[in-house]
């Protein structure tokens, strides 16, 4: 029985979602292989989370012990949630509550929140001070980072009377965003989004080719607006 005009776009467009939110542990040459050529920005920052990380794409384990890069990771993870929440078209208290699997509590989600903040508008600094000018409540906060097991997400090592000191896990807090893009992408199946996914990742999409590929790609585009 032939596919009806319907079911045949829709296959197409949930094979360009498969294609956005293809998991990292594929290669480069498997996902050219499974998606054909260009990679998605989702697809891209993924997996350099996890080689920063020093993880085996394939188990997610450690390759090497020391071998890794925790900074770059954790900045990576934060840019990482940026997109993701962009791509579902919404803000960082309602991507966590509809897509984390874990509930995290008002406390966890505030100090996440400044986190991101201070990671993407104080120059990288892990330290976070309320805005004045915005009406921003709270002592200045400072981060410090860890990869044990044991820890818990998020956690309160100390308090003054002018700051806290909180540890953030990089092993959790990757384990819950590389979640939520997974419950996102089961999701986009039985909703209506998908079109404005596929849209947003094709207008906001990094480009790893050489300098030659990407001057026939913007010509070729600019003939294409042309038309």
């Amino acid at each position: 029985m032939a596919l009806s005009n319907t079911s045949r776009s829709h296959k197409i467009t949930m094979k360009k979602i498969d294609k956005i939110f293809c998991k990292p542990q594929f290669s480069k040459d498997e996902y050219i292989s499974k998606h054909g050529e260009g990679y998605s920005s989702l697809y891209l920052l993924r997996r350099d989370v996890c080689w920063c990380r020093g993880l085996d794409l394939k188990t997610n384990k450690r390759i090497v012990e020391g071998a890794d890069a925790p900074f770059a990771a954790f900045i990576l993870l934060r840019v990482l949630l940026n997109y993701s929440i962009a791509l579902s078209d919404s803000d960082m208290q309602n991507y966590v509550k509809k897509y984390f699997p874990h509930m995290l509590s008002k406390d966890e989600l505030t100090i996440l929140n400044r986190l991101r903040n201070a990671l993407e508008h104080q120059s990288y600094n892990l330290m976070w001070t309320p805005n004045i000018e915005k009406d921003e409540k709270g002592k200045i906060t400072l981060f410090a980072m860890t990869e044990e097991t044991i820890s818990p997400l998020v956690e309160k090592i100390d308090e003054t009377k002018d700051g806290e000191t909180w540890i953030v896990n990089i092993d959790k807090l990757h384990k819950e965003i590389e979640q939520s893009i997974n419950n996102f992408y089961n999701s986009l199946k039985a909703s209506d989004e998908s079109e404005r996914v596929i849209e947003f990742s094709d207008n906001h999409q990094m480009h790893v080719v050489t300098r030659e590929e990407f001057i026939e790609y913007s010509q070729n585009r600019k003939k294409i607006g042309e038309l």
